[in-house]
C-alpha cells in the first residue's frame, strides 16, 4: 500500500527545497570553519557548497548491496532529481567520502557536537537532580523533549515549545510491563542522547529489561549518534558531577544489559520496509526515536495525515513506537479535526518542530 503513494521530492517551495537551498549550506559552512580539515578538503567542501544545485550522483559506494538499488535509479541524475530523503542520504554519505571519512575517521560534525555538549552541560546536572521524583511516563517525556535538540535544524530547541498530538503512553506502559527487551533506535547526540539514556537506565533498573541501542555506523544527518558521542557525552557526565549515571550507564553496558549496536544499513538509502532479518531483536517492544526514523518507516512518502498508520506497516513485525518531534512534511494517525485546527493555526506545522508525537505503530 506504501507503493500508492509516491515519495516526497525536493521542492524549491517546500521544506525540503529550504533544507538544500539555506540548511545544508549552512551546515557546510560550519564543517568548512571547524578547523578540522586541511586546505584541500576545506576546498572540496566549498566546491560541494557551490555545486547543491547541479550534483551529480556518482557512485561512491562500490560492491555494496545497500546501495546497489540507489545507483541502479539514480546513477547519472542530478541530485535535485531524486526523492528527499534519497538526495539526503546521497548527499552526506558524498560529504564522508570528501573528507576521507573511511580513512581519517574525523566525524565531520565533531565540533558542532562538542560546541552543543560544553552548551548543555549545566542542563544536564539540573535534569538529573529533577529526575529523582520522575517514573515511567516522565522518562519517555522527557526522551522527546531531547529530540528537540536536533544540530541539523535551524533553530535552537530552546527556542522550541512543544504541543503533543498523539500521546500513546498508556499502552506504551502496558507493553513495558510485558516486555522483556526492548530495542531503540536512536537518533540525535548530546541532549537527546541522554535524555535517551536516561530512560533506558530507567527501564533497566524498573522492568530489568535487556536494551539494544541502534546507532548509526558513521556520521549522518549531522548529529545522529555514532559510538564516539557515546563516549564523550559518558566522559563529559563523569568529569562534571554526573560520575554516578555515568557510572551506571558503562556498567549496564560492560553487563549487556544496554547492548549499542552500529549497523551500516542506517546509513543506507533502505527504508524499514527493507530492514534486515534479525537487526532487530526477536520478540522485543521497539521504541524509534526522531524524524528520520519515523520517515523512514513510511518511505518518505506523501500520506495524508489522517491516514492511520497499521495499514501502511504491515511489514513490522514487533510492536513500535514513535517518539518524535515533528521536522518534515509526514505524520500519520490524526483526526481530520486535528488537521484543519492545525492547517489554520500555521502553514508550516508539520516541519517547524513544535509538534510531536508519542505513537503508537503496530
Amino acid at each position: 500500500m506504501l507503493s500508492h503513494y509516491p515519495k516526497i521530492p525536493i521542492d524549491p517551495l517546500a521544506f525540503s527545497g529550504m533544507t538544500f537551498r539555506v540548511r545544508y549550506p549552512k551546515i557546510l559552512d560550519e564543517v568548512i570553519n571547524s578547523n578540522l580539515y586541511n586546505q584541500e578538503i576545506r576546498a572540496r567542501l566549498h566546491n560541494l557548497k557551490s555545486q547543491l544545485d547541479t550534483l551529480v550522483v556518482k557512485r561512491i559506494h562500490e560492491n555494496d548491496p545497500l546501495w546497489e538499488v540507489f545507483y541502479a535509479d539514480y546513477e547519472e541524475k542530478n541530485l535535485n532529481d531524486l526523492p528527499f530523503f534519497d538526495a539526503e542520504v546521497y548527499l552526506f554519505a558524498y560529504i564522508l567520502h570528501l573528507t576521507d571519512y573511511d580513512r581519517v575517521g574525523t566525524d565531520p560534525f565533531s565540533t558542532i557536537k562538542s560546541q552543543d555538549l560544553e552548551k548543555n552541560q549545566a542542563t544536564f546536572d539540573t535534569i538529573l537532580l529533577e529526575s529523582k521524583d520522575w517514573d515511567t511516563p516522565d522518562f519517555v517525556l522527557g526522551s522527546l523533549h531531547g529530540n528537540k535538540s536536533d544540530l541539523s535544524q535551524l533553530k535552537s530547541a530552546e527556542e522550541l515549545s512543544i504541543q503533543l498530538l498523539l500521546d500513546d503512553r498508556p499502552q506504551l506502559l502496558h507493553d513495558f510491563e510485558c516486555a522483556t527487551h526492548v530495542d531503540m533506535i536512536l537518533d540525535n547526540a548530546g541532549m537527546e542522547l541522554f535524555s535517551d539514556l536516561m530512560l533506558v537506565n530507567h527501564l533497566v533498573d524498573r522492568y530489568g529489561h535487556q536494551i539494544k541501542l541502534h546507532i548509526k555506523s558513521a556520521p549522518i544527518f549531522v548529529s545522529d549518534v555514532i559510538q564516539s558521542d557515546i563516549d564523550n557525552l559518558l566522559s563529559l557526565l563523569a568529569a562534571h558531577g554526573a560520575k554516578d549515571f555515568a557510572d551506571a550507564i558503562t556498567n549496564k553496558i560492560e553487563q549487556e544489559q544496554i547492548i549499542v549496536q552500529a549497523n551500516p544499513f542506517w546509513t543506507s538509502p533502505q527504508h524499514f520496509s527493507q530492514l534486515p532479518v534479525d537487526l532487530i531483536t526477536p520478540h522485543s517492544l521497539l521504541l524509534s526515536k526522531g524524524d528520520a526514523n519515523y520517515r523512514r518507516f513510511f518511505e518518505d512518502r506523501i500520506i495524508p495525515s489522517t491516514q492511520p498508520s497499521a495499514s501502511l506497516i504491515k511489514y513490522l513485525k514487533h510492536p513500535t513506537y514513535c517518539i518524535r518531534t515533528l521536522k518534515s512534511d509526514i505524520q500519520t494517525g490524526l483526526t481530520e479535526v486535528q488537521c484543519i485546527t492545525l492547517d489554520s493555526q500555521e502553514i508550516d506545522w508539520k516541519v517547524n518542530g513544535t509538534r510531536a508525537v508519542i505513537q503508537m505503530l503496530h
